[in-house]
């Protein structure tokens, strides 16, 4: 979509726009690289020594307590941040404080009731063996539950970096544990004792900051008004979460342990994803950094967001079809290479995976829109579709295929669910589709599978790795340059952002960039 012709005022908006998503990117990138190395090697080293049996009745327990924590937030984390977001955006501070100052006094009730119920649950429900593990790991509930609230403030605030510290800090705890533990012969146990520790670290370390700069805030009553919009719009929260987690958040290893005998399945079913969200870091940056601008400027201007969606969409799709289809396609190595021949089953899940994971890209920034446009009805029609969608595949076919049968039901869930959010998105600010666009970019990533998957049988799999991964890039831009996907609007776009780089990098990516789109050298 071409954008119409803007005054040297709109452009200095939109430079300012670009300047605090890339910034936010750049801080949220540190945090969710130290996540990735940090779970990658714990997870990779706990399903080496530990084995997939073992490990899927770990990562089944896991599941339900984050879960349970999902559904506690009950939504009042999500409203606090399209609220005060709205409200910042317009220069209502005292509102806002208000705003974060309600919901933290919700959630910390909520935190307390569900913590001891699960508490109860793991004392009653639980078997012998896992009991105690699983009594460290529902005690964690209550500071991830907490720190929700004063997290979704810092992004309301547009202030990623906030989030980073307590995030380095706890899970730099939980390394040592998890080494400790695997060395000692803790196991589970350690690792339980872990992810308290972290958890509650991190929940200080991004709490006390908070409260500070709330603290010098005016203080201005909530009035009834908003008040009931803010009860309101959590109580669609708290309906959205619960079909959410049937679609995000691997609700098929329920399916799993109650439709298949095989619990080493949920294992293969955890790896694959695992490895698949460790590659959707890229556009999840992006999109964290997208979704936070966008709820604060529909406060501050409206009419610029469609030209935001416009071309977040089009990066997003940009920068997860390589990574996504590349990851695929490297599987037979890639597994065996990393988990070992106890884990080759789940070659065929990662393929699917990492296929069908272009729509947990593209999602969030949609969601993030209709959130901001208080469509929490549609958000949850659509989600509820995709929710049916993923539940009748998951009944069909995990009784004869397993974790496949599970990767496939949740990837037609979530490709069901981004294609009915673009959709409602498309009408609400009257977005076109670039299908040229759209068809270009799947055809580059088409090019690239088509010479990484040959390298699975003609090379050791650390070798097709490695070489793999340089030589999908490679083909993957040099396609981009052939198929003219980018043009002189984005290279100006993308040489701004590059801006703060240092001398020695820059130069370079402005070539790259010039090469690309055709952009002039200024930038």
């Amino acid at each position: 979509m071409k954008s119409e012709a803007t005054t040297p005022g709109q452009k200095a908006a939109h430079r300012s726009l670009a300047g605090i998503v890339s910034r936010n990117s750049f801080w949220y990138s540190i945090e969710l690289f130290f996540e990735i190395v940090v779970g990658f090697s714990t997870s990779i080293a706990m399903a080496r020594l530990i084995g997939p049996t073992a490990l899927g009745y770990f990562n089944l327990v896991m599941w339900l307590i984050n879960m349970s924590g999902v559904f506690g937030n009950l939504g009042v984390p999500l409203a606090a941040r399209k609220f005060m977001a709205e409200f910042m955006g317009r220069g209502q501070l005292g509102l806002a404080r208000a705003v974060y100052e309600r919901a933290q006094r919700i959630q910390m009730m909520t935190a307390g009731v569900i913590t001891v119920a699960g508490l109860g649950v793991v004392a009653l429900a639980v078997d012998p063996d896992y009991r105690l593990m699983s009594m460290f790991m529902m005690l964690s509930l209550f500071p991830n539950m907490v720190l929700a609230v004063p997290s979704q403030a810092n992004l309301a605030r547009e202030d990623t970096r906030a989030n980073v510290w307590g995030s380095l800090v706890g899970q730099s705890l939980y390394v040592v544990f998890v080494v400790a533990s695997l060395l000692t012969g803790w196991d589970l146990l350690g690792v339980a004792i872990g992810i308290f520790v972290y958890r509650t670290v991190e929940m200080l370390v991004r709490l006390l900051p908070v409260k500070a700069w709330m603290s010098e805030l005016p203080q201005e009553p909530l009035g009834e008004d908003i008040a009931r919009q803010l009860r309101n719009y959590s109580g669609q929260g708290m309906i959205l979460m619960a079909v959410h987690i049937l679609v995000w958040n691997r609700s098929d290893m329920i399916f799993l342990k109650w439709l298949t005998s095989d619990t080493a399945q949920i294992s293969f079913y955890a790896a694959a994803f695992n490895l698949t969200e460790r590659a959707l870091t890229l556009p999840r940056i992006f999109s964290t950094a997208s979704g936070a601008t966008l709820m604060v400027q529909y406060g501050r201007d409206e009419s610029r967001l469609r030209p935001m969606l416009d071309v977040s969409s089009r990066y997003l799709l940009l920068c997860s079809v390589p990574v996504l289809w590349g990851l695929g396609a490297l599987s037979p190595s890639l597994i065996p290479l990393l988990y070992g021949p106890l884990y080759v089953p789940a070659i065929p899940v990662l393929s699917l995976a990492a296929a069908f994971g272009i729509a947990a890209a593209l999602a969030p920034v949609a969601t993030a829109t209709l959130q901001s446009y208080s469509k929490m009805g549609t958000l949850i029609g659509w989600t509820c579709v995709a929710a049916a969608t993923d539940i009748a595949v998951n009944l069909v076919l995990i009784p004869r295929y397993g974790a496949w049968g599970a990767a496939l039901a949740n990837g037609a869930g979530q490709m069901v669910g981004a294609i009915g959010l673009w959709w409602a998105v498309g009408r609400l600010c009257q977005l076109r589709p670039a299908w040229g666009t759209l068809g270009k970019i799947i055809l580059c990533g088409a090019g690239e599978v088509a010479v990484l998957v040959p390298l699975n049988g003609w090379l050791p799999p650390w070798q097709a790795v490695t070489v793999g991964a340089v030589l999908g890039s490679l083909v993957y831009v040099v396609l981009l340059r052939v198929l003219r996907v980018l043009g002189p609007d984005d290279g100006e776009r993308l040489a701004r952002a590059c801006g703060k780089l240092p001398e020695r990098g820059k130069r370079p990516a402005l070539s790259l960039i010039h090469w690309l789109t055709g952009a002039g050298e200024k930038a």
